[in-house]
Protein backbone atom coordinates (compact mmCIF):
# COMPACT_ATOMS: atom_id res chain seq x y z
CA UNK A 1 0.00 0.00 0.00
CA UNK A 2 2.81 2.53 0.38
CA UNK A 3 3.65 1.98 -2.67
CA UNK A 4 0.71 2.84 -4.23
CA UNK A 5 0.20 5.80 -1.88
CA UNK A 6 3.76 7.11 -2.85
CA UNK A 7 2.86 6.50 -6.99
CA UNK A 8 -0.45 8.41 -6.01
CA UNK A 9 1.70 11.45 -4.56
CA UNK A 10 3.74 11.27 -7.58
CA UNK A 11 1.53 11.22 -10.66
CA UNK A 12 -1.30 13.33 -9.01
CA UNK A 13 0.61 17.04 -9.20
CA UNK A 14 1.96 16.75 -12.26
CA UNK A 15 -1.44 18.07 -13.47
CA UNK A 16 -0.46 15.99 -17.29
CA UNK A 17 -3.67 14.32 -18.41
CA UNK A 18 -1.07 11.44 -19.29
CA UNK A 19 -0.10 11.04 -15.76
CA UNK A 20 -3.70 10.82 -14.37
CA UNK A 21 -4.41 8.15 -17.18
CA UNK A 22 -1.59 6.38 -16.34
CA UNK A 23 -2.72 6.48 -12.96
CA UNK A 24 -5.86 5.34 -13.47
CA UNK A 25 -4.46 2.26 -15.25
CA UNK A 26 -1.86 1.45 -12.60
CA UNK A 27 -4.40 1.63 -9.41
CA UNK A 28 -6.86 -0.02 -11.80
CA UNK A 29 -4.43 -3.24 -12.18
CA UNK A 30 -5.45 -6.79 -10.48
CA UNK A 31 -2.52 -7.18 -8.17
CA UNK A 32 -2.93 -3.68 -6.90
CA UNK A 33 -6.87 -4.01 -6.55
CA UNK A 34 -5.94 -6.81 -5.00
CA UNK A 35 -3.46 -5.13 -2.18
CA UNK A 36 -6.30 -2.31 -2.02
CA UNK A 37 -8.92 -5.13 -1.02
CA UNK A 38 -6.61 -6.93 1.52
CA UNK A 39 -6.26 -3.52 3.42
CA UNK A 40 -9.88 -2.46 2.93
CA UNK A 41 -10.35 -2.61 6.64
CA UNK A 42 -7.58 0.02 7.13
CA UNK A 43 -7.70 2.27 4.28
CA UNK A 44 -8.23 5.19 6.16
CA UNK A 45 -4.82 5.12 7.14
CA UNK A 46 -3.46 5.77 3.41
CA UNK A 47 -6.13 7.82 2.94
CA UNK A 48 -5.01 10.16 5.57
CA UNK A 49 -1.66 10.31 3.40
CA UNK A 50 -3.64 11.97 0.65
CA UNK A 51 -5.64 15.07 -0.14
CA UNK A 52 -9.21 15.12 -1.70
CA UNK A 53 -8.51 18.26 -3.50
CA UNK A 54 -5.13 17.44 -4.23
CA UNK A 55 -4.87 13.88 -5.07
CA UNK A 56 -8.66 13.77 -6.14
CA UNK A 57 -8.27 10.69 -8.35
CA UNK A 58 -6.25 8.41 -6.37
CA UNK A 59 -8.50 9.84 -3.77
CA UNK A 60 -11.39 8.31 -5.26
CA UNK A 61 -9.84 5.36 -6.53
CA UNK A 62 -8.92 3.82 -3.22
CA UNK A 63 -11.87 5.35 -1.38
CA UNK A 64 -14.36 2.97 -3.60
CA UNK A 65 -12.81 -0.07 -1.79
CA UNK A 66 -13.38 0.78 1.79
CA UNK A 67 -15.28 -1.48 3.74
CA UNK A 68 -18.64 -0.35 5.23
CA UNK A 69 -19.97 -3.39 7.19
CA UNK A 70 -21.26 -1.39 10.44
CA UNK A 71 -22.93 1.79 11.46
CA UNK A 72 -18.89 3.03 12.32
CA UNK A 73 -17.89 2.05 8.75
CA UNK A 74 -20.47 4.03 7.15
CA UNK A 75 -20.13 6.97 8.61
CA UNK A 76 -16.11 6.99 8.46
CA UNK A 77 -17.05 6.40 4.83
CA UNK A 78 -19.67 9.15 3.98
CA UNK A 79 -17.16 11.73 5.72
CA UNK A 80 -14.49 10.55 2.91
CA UNK A 81 -17.10 10.95 0.27
CA UNK A 82 -18.47 14.39 1.22
CA UNK A 83 -14.29 15.55 1.38
CA UNK A 84 -14.31 14.66 -2.49
CA UNK A 85 -17.79 15.74 -3.96
CA UNK A 86 -17.28 19.02 -2.02
CA UNK A 87 -13.20 19.68 -2.42
CA UNK A 88 -12.55 17.08 -4.88
CA UNK A 89 -10.84 18.51 -8.15
CA UNK A 90 -13.44 17.58 -10.82
CA UNK A 91 -11.02 17.96 -14.11
CA UNK A 92 -9.37 15.09 -12.32
CA UNK A 93 -12.27 12.79 -11.94
CA UNK A 94 -13.54 13.85 -15.82
CA UNK A 95 -9.98 12.62 -17.35
CA UNK A 96 -11.69 8.53 -15.60
CA UNK A 97 -15.01 9.47 -13.97
CA UNK A 98 -16.17 5.93 -14.10
CA UNK A 99 -14.07 5.27 -10.86
CA UNK A 100 -16.26 8.11 -9.26
CA UNK A 101 -19.63 6.82 -10.76
CA UNK A 102 -18.55 3.93 -8.83
CA UNK A 103 -17.85 5.82 -5.98
CA UNK A 104 -21.11 7.53 -5.76
CA UNK A 105 -22.60 4.37 -6.24
CA UNK A 106 -21.17 2.53 -3.40
CA UNK A 107 -22.42 5.93 -1.12
CA UNK A 108 -25.41 5.76 -2.41
CA UNK A 109 -25.71 2.28 -1.00
CA UNK A 110 -24.66 3.34 2.56
CA UNK A 111 -27.02 6.41 2.32
CA UNK A 112 -30.20 3.53 1.66
CA UNK A 113 -29.15 1.90 4.81
CA UNK A 114 -28.39 4.96 7.06
CA UNK A 115 -30.48 8.32 6.38
CA UNK A 116 -31.24 8.43 2.20
CA UNK A 117 -32.07 12.06 2.72
CA UNK A 118 -28.80 12.79 3.80
CA UNK A 119 -27.37 11.81 0.76
CA UNK A 120 -29.50 13.89 -1.85
CA UNK A 121 -28.13 17.23 -1.93
CA UNK A 122 -24.45 16.20 -2.04
CA UNK A 123 -25.54 13.48 -5.00
CA UNK A 124 -27.00 16.58 -6.26
CA UNK A 125 -23.65 18.22 -5.89
CA UNK A 126 -21.89 15.45 -7.45
CA UNK A 127 -24.15 15.43 -10.51
CA UNK A 128 -23.80 19.05 -11.09
CA UNK A 129 -19.83 18.63 -10.92
CA UNK A 130 -19.72 15.84 -13.07
CA UNK A 131 -21.53 16.37 -16.34
CA UNK A 132 -20.75 17.90 -19.43
CA UNK A 133 -23.15 20.87 -19.95
CA UNK A 134 -22.76 20.79 -23.61
CA UNK A 135 -24.20 17.13 -24.11
CA UNK A 136 -26.81 16.26 -21.68
CA UNK A 137 -26.37 12.62 -21.11
CA UNK A 138 -28.14 10.15 -18.48
CA UNK A 139 -24.94 9.15 -16.54
CA UNK A 140 -25.06 6.60 -13.68
CA UNK A 141 -25.49 8.90 -10.90
CA UNK A 142 -29.17 9.78 -12.17
CA UNK A 143 -30.38 6.68 -11.12
CA UNK A 144 -28.69 6.65 -7.76
CA UNK A 145 -30.12 10.37 -7.13
CA UNK A 146 -33.88 9.12 -8.02
CA UNK A 147 -32.94 6.26 -6.24
CA UNK A 148 -32.24 8.27 -2.89
CA UNK A 149 -34.89 11.26 -3.67
CA UNK A 150 -37.74 7.80 -3.72
CA UNK A 151 -36.39 6.50 -0.65
CA UNK A 152 -36.79 9.14 1.11
CA UNK A 153 -40.01 10.23 -0.52
CA UNK A 154 -38.15 14.25 -2.05
CA UNK A 155 -40.49 13.37 -5.17
CA UNK A 156 -40.46 17.04 -6.06
CA UNK A 157 -36.52 17.52 -5.83
CA UNK A 158 -36.65 14.31 -8.34
CA UNK A 159 -38.78 15.98 -10.55
CA UNK A 160 -36.77 18.56 -12.32
CA UNK A 161 -33.56 15.73 -13.26
CA UNK A 162 -36.70 13.22 -14.49
CA UNK A 163 -38.17 16.40 -16.93
CA UNK A 164 -34.35 17.53 -18.21
CA UNK A 165 -34.33 16.32 -21.93
CA UNK A 166 -30.70 14.02 -22.98
CA UNK A 167 -29.07 13.66 -26.15
CA UNK A 168 -27.65 10.75 -24.99
CA UNK A 169 -26.90 7.86 -22.62
CA UNK A 170 -23.43 8.12 -21.14
CA UNK A 171 -20.79 4.99 -21.73
CA UNK A 172 -20.55 4.44 -18.47
CA UNK A 173 -24.00 3.88 -17.82
CA UNK A 174 -24.85 0.25 -17.32
CA UNK A 175 -28.22 -1.19 -18.42
CA UNK A 176 -28.65 -1.69 -14.81
CA UNK A 177 -28.32 2.10 -13.98
CA UNK A 178 -30.42 2.81 -17.21
CA UNK A 179 -33.07 0.58 -15.86
CA UNK A 180 -33.26 1.81 -12.43
CA UNK A 181 -33.35 5.49 -13.44
CA UNK A 182 -36.31 4.92 -15.48
CA UNK A 183 -38.05 2.66 -12.69
CA UNK A 184 -37.38 5.63 -9.56
CA UNK A 185 -37.77 8.38 -12.21
CA UNK A 186 -41.11 6.75 -13.00
CA UNK A 187 -41.76 6.44 -9.27
CA UNK A 188 -41.39 10.40 -8.46
CA UNK A 189 -43.96 11.25 -11.65
CA UNK A 190 -46.68 8.59 -10.17
CA UNK A 191 -46.34 10.68 -6.91
CA UNK A 192 -46.02 14.13 -8.13
CA UNK A 193 -48.94 13.00 -10.60
CA UNK A 194 -47.03 13.47 -13.44
CA UNK A 195 -48.87 10.42 -15.25
CA UNK A 196 -47.71 11.22 -18.82
CA UNK A 197 -43.95 11.69 -17.68
CA UNK A 198 -44.03 8.36 -15.84
CA UNK A 199 -45.57 6.53 -18.51
CA UNK A 200 -42.91 7.58 -21.13
CA UNK A 201 -40.36 6.47 -19.07
CA UNK A 202 -41.68 2.74 -18.12
CA UNK A 203 -42.44 2.25 -21.63
CA UNK A 204 -38.88 3.32 -22.63
CA UNK A 205 -37.92 0.59 -20.02
CA UNK A 206 -39.77 -2.29 -21.59
CA UNK A 207 -39.49 -1.42 -24.90
CA UNK A 208 -35.26 -1.92 -24.28
CA UNK A 209 -34.72 -4.74 -26.44
CA UNK A 210 -34.21 -8.23 -24.39
CA UNK A 211 -35.01 -11.52 -24.64
CA UNK A 212 -35.62 -12.42 -20.76
CA UNK A 213 -37.68 -10.21 -18.43
CA UNK A 214 -35.61 -8.84 -15.77
CA UNK A 215 -36.81 -8.50 -12.16
CA UNK A 216 -37.31 -4.39 -12.09
CA UNK A 217 -39.14 -4.79 -15.68
CA UNK A 218 -41.57 -7.12 -14.47
CA UNK A 219 -41.82 -4.47 -11.02
CA UNK A 220 -42.23 -1.35 -14.19
CA UNK A 221 -44.59 -3.75 -16.18
CA UNK A 222 -47.00 -3.97 -13.42
CA UNK A 223 -46.76 -0.15 -12.60
CA UNK A 224 -46.92 0.44 -16.55
CA UNK A 225 -50.45 -1.27 -16.98
CA UNK A 226 -51.85 0.75 -13.73
CA UNK A 227 -50.00 3.75 -15.21
CA UNK A 228 -51.56 3.21 -18.58
CA UNK A 229 -55.07 3.16 -17.12
CA UNK A 230 -55.06 6.49 -14.74
CA UNK A 231 -53.29 8.29 -18.16
CA UNK A 232 -56.02 6.84 -20.48
CA UNK A 233 -53.12 5.16 -22.43
CA UNK A 234 -53.09 1.30 -24.07
CA UNK A 235 -51.07 -1.02 -21.53
CA UNK A 236 -50.22 -3.22 -24.67
CA UNK A 237 -46.81 -3.76 -25.16
CA UNK A 238 -46.92 -7.18 -27.14
CA UNK A 239 -45.29 -6.20 -29.91
CA UNK A 240 -42.29 -4.61 -27.95
CA UNK A 241 -41.30 -7.45 -25.84
CA UNK A 242 -39.91 -10.27 -26.97
CA UNK A 243 -42.41 -13.85 -27.55
CA UNK A 244 -40.19 -15.22 -24.10
CA UNK A 245 -40.25 -11.85 -22.47
CA UNK A 246 -43.66 -11.34 -23.07
CA UNK A 247 -44.99 -15.32 -21.78
CA UNK A 248 -42.72 -14.40 -18.90
CA UNK A 249 -45.09 -10.74 -17.94
CA UNK A 250 -48.51 -12.25 -18.36
CA UNK A 251 -47.28 -15.60 -16.26
CA UNK A 252 -46.08 -13.43 -13.43
CA UNK A 253 -48.46 -10.28 -13.26
CA UNK A 254 -51.91 -12.00 -14.01
CA UNK A 255 -53.24 -9.75 -11.41
CA UNK A 256 -52.53 -7.03 -13.12
CA UNK A 257 -53.61 -7.88 -16.38
CA UNK A 258 -57.13 -9.09 -15.55
CA UNK A 259 -57.55 -5.93 -14.05
CA UNK A 260 -56.71 -3.93 -16.78
CA UNK A 261 -59.30 -6.61 -18.69
CA UNK A 262 -62.11 -5.20 -15.98
CA UNK A 263 -61.03 -2.02 -16.18
CA UNK A 264 -61.85 -1.96 -19.78
CA UNK A 265 -65.25 -2.83 -19.54
CA UNK A 266 -65.82 0.14 -17.74
CA UNK A 267 -68.26 -1.49 -15.29
CA UNK A 268 -66.85 0.34 -11.57
CA UNK A 269 -68.91 -2.99 -10.05
CA UNK A 270 -66.67 -5.64 -11.96
CA UNK A 271 -63.62 -3.15 -11.50
CA UNK A 272 -63.84 -2.88 -7.27
CA UNK A 273 -65.00 -6.49 -7.06
CA UNK A 274 -61.54 -7.73 -8.81
CA UNK A 275 -59.95 -4.95 -6.86
CA UNK A 276 -61.20 -6.57 -3.42
CA UNK A 277 -60.60 -9.77 -4.31
CA UNK A 278 -56.76 -9.21 -5.22
CA UNK A 279 -56.08 -6.99 -3.01
CA UNK A 280 -53.50 -8.78 -0.92
CA UNK A 281 -52.22 -9.27 -4.23
CA UNK A 282 -51.72 -5.58 -4.71
CA UNK A 283 -50.42 -4.50 -1.73
CA UNK A 284 -48.05 -7.11 -1.57
CA UNK A 285 -46.40 -5.61 -4.28
CA UNK A 286 -47.38 -2.16 -2.90
CA UNK A 287 -48.80 -1.19 -5.97
CA UNK A 288 -52.75 -0.82 -3.87
CA UNK A 289 -52.45 3.17 -4.38
CA UNK A 290 -52.25 2.91 -7.90
CA UNK A 291 -55.05 0.54 -8.12
CA UNK A 292 -56.96 3.32 -6.29
CA UNK A 293 -55.97 5.82 -8.41
CA UNK A 294 -56.94 3.86 -11.26
CA UNK A 295 -60.41 2.96 -9.71
CA UNK A 296 -60.60 7.00 -9.74
CA UNK A 297 -59.67 7.63 -13.25
CA UNK A 298 -62.27 5.59 -14.08
CA UNK A 299 -64.86 7.20 -12.55
CA UNK A 300 -63.63 10.36 -13.95
CA UNK A 301 -63.89 8.69 -17.38
CA UNK A 302 -67.32 8.00 -16.75
CA UNK A 303 -68.16 11.17 -15.99
CA UNK A 304 -66.73 12.71 -18.43
CA UNK A 305 -68.53 10.40 -21.01
CA UNK A 306 -71.70 12.39 -19.91
CA UNK A 307 -70.34 15.30 -21.63
CA UNK A 308 -71.02 13.81 -25.09
CA UNK A 309 -74.31 12.93 -24.79
CA UNK A 310 -76.28 15.42 -22.47
CA UNK A 311 -76.58 19.26 -21.81
CA UNK A 312 -77.83 19.24 -18.12
CA UNK A 313 -77.93 16.20 -15.86
CA UNK A 314 -78.85 15.74 -12.34
CA UNK A 315 -76.18 14.56 -9.66
CA UNK A 316 -78.55 11.95 -8.74
CA UNK A 317 -78.46 9.93 -12.06
CA UNK A 318 -74.87 10.35 -12.31
CA UNK A 319 -74.63 8.93 -8.58
CA UNK A 320 -76.80 5.63 -9.83
CA UNK A 321 -74.94 5.08 -12.67
CA UNK A 322 -71.71 5.11 -10.89
CA UNK A 323 -73.12 3.61 -7.78
CA UNK A 324 -71.77 5.78 -5.46
CA UNK A 325 -72.69 6.00 -2.11
CA UNK A 326 -73.84 10.07 -2.39
CA UNK A 327 -74.45 12.95 -4.36
CA UNK A 328 -71.80 14.51 -2.30
CA UNK A 329 -69.14 12.19 -3.93
CA UNK A 330 -70.22 12.76 -7.25
CA UNK A 331 -69.58 16.59 -6.47
CA UNK A 332 -66.31 16.56 -4.94
CA UNK A 333 -65.44 13.94 -8.45
CA UNK A 334 -66.53 17.06 -10.83
CA UNK A 335 -65.50 19.78 -8.57
CA UNK A 336 -61.82 18.41 -9.05
CA UNK A 337 -62.52 17.50 -12.60
CA UNK A 338 -63.41 21.28 -13.69
CA UNK A 339 -60.78 22.48 -11.38
CA UNK A 340 -58.19 20.59 -13.29
CA UNK A 341 -59.58 21.59 -16.70
CA UNK A 342 -60.66 17.73 -17.06
CA UNK A 343 -64.43 19.19 -17.86
CA UNK A 344 -66.45 22.63 -18.58
CA UNK A 345 -69.10 22.03 -16.93
CA UNK A 346 -70.93 24.09 -13.58
CA UNK A 347 -72.74 22.76 -10.53
CA UNK A 348 -76.13 24.17 -9.43
CA UNK A 349 -75.98 23.23 -6.07
CA UNK A 350 -79.21 24.28 -5.27
CA UNK A 351 -80.93 22.21 -7.13
CA UNK A 352 -77.81 19.34 -7.78
CA UNK A 353 -77.76 19.71 -11.58
CA UNK A 354 -74.49 19.34 -13.20
CA UNK A 355 -74.75 21.36 -16.79
CA UNK A 356 -71.87 21.44 -19.28
CA UNK A 357 -70.50 23.15 -21.11
CA UNK A 358 -69.21 23.59 -24.77
CA UNK A 359 -65.25 23.56 -24.65
CA UNK A 360 -63.89 26.88 -25.74
CA UNK A 361 -60.27 26.11 -26.54
CA UNK A 362 -59.55 27.76 -29.80
CA UNK A 363 -55.94 25.95 -29.87
CA UNK A 364 -53.96 29.44 -30.16
CA UNK A 365 -53.48 30.26 -26.70
CA UNK A 366 -49.89 29.93 -25.49
CA UNK A 367 -50.82 27.16 -22.74
CA UNK A 368 -52.18 25.30 -25.84
CA UNK A 369 -49.27 25.98 -28.09
CA UNK A 370 -46.61 24.76 -25.19
CA UNK A 371 -48.93 21.94 -24.11
CA UNK A 372 -48.75 20.41 -28.01
CA UNK A 373 -45.28 21.41 -28.13
CA UNK A 374 -44.33 19.01 -25.12
CA UNK A 375 -46.06 16.31 -25.96
CA UNK A 376 -44.47 16.59 -29.52
CA UNK A 377 -41.05 17.45 -27.77
CA UNK A 378 -41.69 14.17 -25.63
CA UNK A 379 -42.35 11.74 -28.44
CA UNK A 380 -39.10 12.76 -30.66
CA UNK A 381 -37.56 12.41 -27.13
CA UNK A 382 -38.91 8.63 -26.46
CA UNK A 383 -37.49 8.12 -30.40
CA UNK A 384 -34.31 8.92 -30.09
CA UNK A 385 -34.25 7.04 -26.80
CA UNK A 386 -35.31 3.76 -28.19
CA UNK A 387 -33.23 4.33 -31.82
CA UNK A 388 -29.91 5.09 -29.30
CA UNK A 389 -30.88 2.15 -26.77
CA UNK A 390 -31.60 -0.53 -29.80
CA UNK A 391 -28.19 0.50 -31.54
CA UNK A 392 -25.79 0.94 -28.31
CA UNK A 393 -27.55 -0.83 -25.67
CA UNK A 394 -28.07 -4.54 -26.35
CA UNK A 395 -29.10 -5.69 -22.63
CA UNK A 396 -27.12 -8.80 -21.60
CA UNK A 397 -30.29 -10.58 -19.95
CA UNK A 398 -28.43 -13.10 -18.23
CA UNK A 399 -26.16 -10.15 -16.56
CA UNK A 400 -29.20 -7.91 -15.92
CA UNK A 401 -31.33 -10.78 -14.03
CA UNK A 402 -28.13 -12.31 -11.86
CA UNK A 403 -27.41 -9.04 -10.68
CA UNK A 404 -30.59 -8.01 -10.13
CA UNK A 405 -31.86 -11.06 -8.45
CA UNK A 406 -28.98 -10.90 -6.37
CA UNK A 407 -28.65 -7.24 -4.95
CA UNK A 408 -32.40 -7.18 -4.55
CA UNK A 409 -33.00 -10.50 -2.37
CA UNK A 410 -34.81 -12.78 -4.95
CA UNK A 411 -36.37 -11.32 -7.38
CA UNK A 412 -39.84 -9.61 -8.04
CA UNK A 413 -40.86 -6.99 -5.09
CA UNK A 414 -37.42 -6.61 -3.03
CA UNK A 415 -36.22 -3.35 -3.01
CA UNK A 416 -38.04 -1.72 -6.15
CA UNK A 417 -40.49 -1.20 -3.68
CA UNK A 418 -38.53 1.77 -2.20
CA UNK A 419 -40.50 4.54 -0.96
CA UNK A 420 -43.90 2.17 -0.58
CA UNK A 421 -47.47 2.42 -1.67
CA UNK A 422 -48.94 5.50 -3.15
CA UNK A 423 -52.09 4.52 -1.26
CA UNK A 424 -51.65 6.64 2.21
CA UNK A 425 -49.82 9.89 1.80
CA UNK A 426 -50.94 10.72 -1.96
CA UNK A 427 -54.82 9.18 -2.17
CA UNK A 428 -56.85 11.73 -0.55
CA UNK A 429 -60.33 12.49 -1.71
CA UNK A 430 -63.08 10.14 -2.64
CA UNK A 431 -62.66 6.74 -4.32
CA UNK A 432 -65.13 3.90 -3.39
CA UNK A 433 -68.59 3.29 -2.50
CA UNK A 434 -67.70 2.14 0.94
CA UNK A 435 -65.60 5.05 2.15
CA UNK A 436 -62.19 3.55 1.00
Amino acid sequence: MERIVEMALQLSTTGKEADLMNLHKRISDHDTQEAINRHSGNLETFLSCLHPTTHTLAFTLILVHMRTSNQAEHQKFLAFFNNVVSDGDFMQLKVQPSSFFKLCHKATESYTTTSPISGVHLLQMALEKIKNRDQPQILPIHADLMKLCVASRLYKVAIPYVMEEFDTVSEHTTPESLLCWLYYGGMACIAMREYPKAYDLFKTALLLPTHQLSAIQLEIYKKFILVSLISGESPTLSKALGANALHVAKALATDYIEFATAFSTQDVDAVHRYAETHIDAFKKDKNFGLVKRAIVALYKQNIHKHTKIYLTLPLSEIQASLKLPSTSKVRDFVLRMIEDGQIAASINMRDGILAFHEETESYNSDETTQRISNQIRRAMTLNRKLESLDQELQLNSTYIQKTFFRDHHGGPGGNFAMGGDFEDEMMAGPFARDGH
